[in-house]
């Protein structure tokens, strides 16, 4: 899988959120949102590093907290690959933006009895997640030098 370029962290992550995805589990979407979320977080900010991208890109966008955006992360990760148009930066951010909306829907819903989510509905979250995680690891992947 994919999260093993990243180490046993997220592995273990993506092994315990997956342990979690169960209909039984009145808390299940809540347990693997957060866990996911952290894999996608992570895969970025190991990836793109603070410092390297104000680095990189001394003008970049930062949070309010000084942090380079996760806009500016993906920015600086697609030029990596050679890849410097303003829109395909903007599509990656967009779906990445769509995955943690999915995430907080899900999670107002894990709480009390909206908590229970059909196989059907937690195999869907899962089928949408790892289809990020994919694409994610495209971006962040280090091109090969031939």
């Amino acid at each position: 899988m994919e999260l093993a370029t990243f180490g046993q962290d997220l592995v273990g992550r993506w092994t315990g959120a997956l342990y979690a995805l169960s209909p039984h589990n009145p808390d299940a979407a809540r347990h693997f949102c957060t866990s996911t979320r952290e894999v996608i977080i992570t895969m970025l900010d190991s990836s793109a590093p603070d410092s390297e991208v104000k680095r990189e890109v001394p003008n970049c966008d930062v949070t309010d907290a000084g942090a380079p955006t996760r806009r500016s992360k993906i920015g600086y990760l697609l030029r990596r690959h050679g890849v410097a148009e303003e829109g395909i930066a903007n599509l990656v951010d967009a779906d990445v933006k769509n995955l943690l909306t999915l995430f907080r829907t899900f999670n107002e819903g894990a709480h009390g009895h909206a908590g229970q989510f059909t196989i059907t509905e937690l195999s869907g979250i899962r089928t949408r997640v790892e289809a990020a995680i994919a694409f994610i690891h495209q971006v962040v992947t280090a091109p090969t030098v031939i």
